[in-house]
This record gives C-alpha cells, structure tokens and sequence, in this order.
C-alpha cells in the first residue's frame, strides 16, 4: 500500500511524526512514536527520540494558516534558549510523516519553517510556535530609499565589508547585573569604537554560533548589549565586531570602504512633496 492511499483511507493510516529542530550544527530530533526511530537522511542514519510531542497540523488556505505549534515537554534543551533572550539565529523545524504498517518505509517532508516563539502549556508542556516557509516569502521586502546616512546594512552584501577583517578575539571578564559585560583587552580600540556592533560565541560543542548586539560602550573595554547576558559566562570567549554609525567618514576612515557608501550627505533637507513649485 502506497503513503497516498493510505492517508487517505478511512481505516488505514497509522500516522508517525518526526520532528526535526536545527540551530546551526546543533541537532534535536523527536518522534510521537513508541520507539525510536531510525532513518536515512542525507546519505546518514539519524535516530528520532520518542517522547509526548504532538503538533497543531496543516491546513488548507493562506501562508497563516499553515504556521504550526508542536506541543512538547518543557524540559527540552530547545526551551531553554527562550527563556530569555532568544538565540541570534534561526531555528528551523521540519516535521516529517510516515504511516506505520503503511506497506512502505517512506517518510515524508509534512512541514518546513521556523520557530518563531517558545510558549508555555500545560503544567509541564510548552507550545513552539513555528512560522511557515511560505510565510516568508509573502513578506513585503524593504526597497532601498535615498537617505544621507547609508542605507545598507554592516558588512552585507552591499556594504561587502569583511567583518573578519575587523574581528577581535576577547576574554569575558566580568558580567554586570545591569546588562553589561566587560572585557580583557579592546585590541587599543577606544570607545565608542563597538557601539552598534555585536560579538559572537560558540555556544556548544557543536560548533553552533549565538550572538548578542552591542548597544554603546560604558568604558574602551565594558559594553552595554542587547538583551540579557544570558548564557554568557565569565571566562569565555568572544569575537568582537565593530559597529558603523552610517556616515561617510566612518566608513571611509574606520572600514576604508567609501566606494561602497551608500548615503547622500549632500542632500538640502527640503522636501519636494510640500506643495512648494520647484521649477
């Protein structure tokens, strides 16, 4: 019996979920099923854990309409890294099918998105919220608009300065309660040299990066960031990268990257839509 007929029967399907969760190089994967179960991707065997996972479906209609919550343990790694501040990347879910007894050991993709939020449940259950693929692409884009200041953003493909031309490696010696963070050595950088940058990290022993942003400096080598200092510890370390505060000079004195500036400083400031006749 094939997968198609089998979801579409009346009395055959015996339907087994496997969910997947991907942060960078870090790994967690589920199953509603009784067992583990162990499948071929990617020319690899992986296993899928059984626990009480389940999720919301899929429905027919707008890209909302196929956004998905799974409900799951609260104990799993995965809740943790919402609990305060969430990781700087995404985290994708995929959540695949397949019918147990169903005469084939075919398992198909049922869904592919994002996590976008971590809610409480029940007692001991969360609800993760994901964010259908398709919903992306129905997102209005950003055009680009002429400004004084630069309009790309630091070290993108239109600013295409090379972050790691600028990064410092850091030791963390000290984490304040009121969100700061201070470090061994600025690399002879003063302040406000990282304002509006961001420092990165490996977050496991996976390799998996996480990152925090920098809103201003309070001394050359103590940092305000966004969001907490949750799981930022003393004695780590961080990449540092410097911030742009999107004017001509910094960009030509502090990236030596004025050919790809993106501003119109010589702009008068005077709006062609007041009513006034320009001609």
């Amino acid at each position: 019996m094939t997968y198609e007929s089998t979801e579409i029967s009346t009395q055959d399907g015996n339907p087994v979920s496997l969910y997947e969760f991907m942060w960078g190089n870090t790994f967690w994967r589920y199953t509603n099923a009784d067992t583990a179960q162990t499948i071929t991707q990617d020319e690899e065997e992986v296993t899928y854990s059984p626990i009480a996972i389940s999720d919301s479906g899929v429905t027919q209609g707008g890209s909302r309409n196929n956004d998905m919550t799974v409900t799951a343990p609260s104990d799993l790694p995965l809740v943790d890294l919402f609990r305060s501040t969430p990781p700087a990347g995404a985290i994708w879910l995929t959540v695949r099918r397949h019918h147990a007894d169903g005469g084939n050991d075919e398992w198909f993709v049922h869904w592919i998105g994002t996590v976008s939020n971590v809610r409480k449940g029940g007692q001991a259950s969360v609800n993760i919220v994901g964010l259908s693929l398709l919903a992306s692409f129905s997102r209005s884009g950003l055009r680009l608009a002429w400004t004084r200041g630069c309009p790309h953003m630091l070290y993108d493909s239109e600013c295409r300065a090379d972050p790691e031309d600028f990064a410092l490696v850091a030791e963390i010696t000290a984490i304040g309660a009121d969100g700061t963070i201070t470090i061994d050595d600025a690399g002879g950088n003063v302040a406000p040299y990282f304002d509006g940058g961001y420092f990165k990290w490996e977050a496991n022993s996976d390799g998996t990066m996480d990152q925090r942003g920098i809103e201003s400096s309070v001394t050359d080598t103590q940092f305000l960031i966004f969001g907490s200092t949750d799981r930022l510890e003393v004695g780590m370390s961080i990449t540092l990268y410097p911030g742009c505060d999107l004017s001509a000079g910094t960009c030509k004195d502090k990236f030596d990257n004025l050919e790809n500036f993106g501003g119109f400083e010589q702009m008068t400031g005077e709006n062609p839509f007041d009513g006034r006749n320009i001609f």
